[in-house]
């Protein structure tokens, strides 16, 4: 314990709040990322061609979901929670920067009419 070094730049929290938080944030903004990808690599890149950007797009899907929980936790018990969010807030404003940047590009999905009661 005496050979520790106390984190001067963080404030002392209660684990309880950062993992409320921890489960609120991800817990709100993951369903987010499962886009319909057919829709959206059909509508922005052409219907041929479109499996090597789906591809890179599942992959880092997946590195994101592996790597963000053990970034944030490893952050929190270098630097303290004030980085952690810090570290959220700013992914926040870049995926809220590329999607206005990149807005004209989008088509609001259009699915087709199915009917409610179907006796074939």
């Amino acid at each position: 314990m005496k050979n520790q070094k106390k984190n001067v730049n963080s404030t002392i929290q209660h684990f309880q709040f950062f993992y409320v938080g921890y489960i609120v944030s991800f817990g709100g903004c993951v369903p987010f990322i499962n886009v319909g990808d057919a829709t959206l690599y059909s509508k922005l890149f052409n219907p041929v061609g479109q499996a090597v950007q789906q591809s890179f797009y599942d992959v880092s899907q997946i590195f994101a979901r592996v790597v963000a929980p053990v970034l944030c936790l490893t952050i929190y018990s270098w630097f303290g929670p004030r980085r952690v969010w810090e570290l959220l807030f700013v992914q926040l404003f870049i995926v809220t920067a590329f999607w206005i940047a990149f807005a004209h590009r989008m088509i609001p999905l259009r699915p087709k009419p199915r009917p409610v009661f179907y006796l074939g």
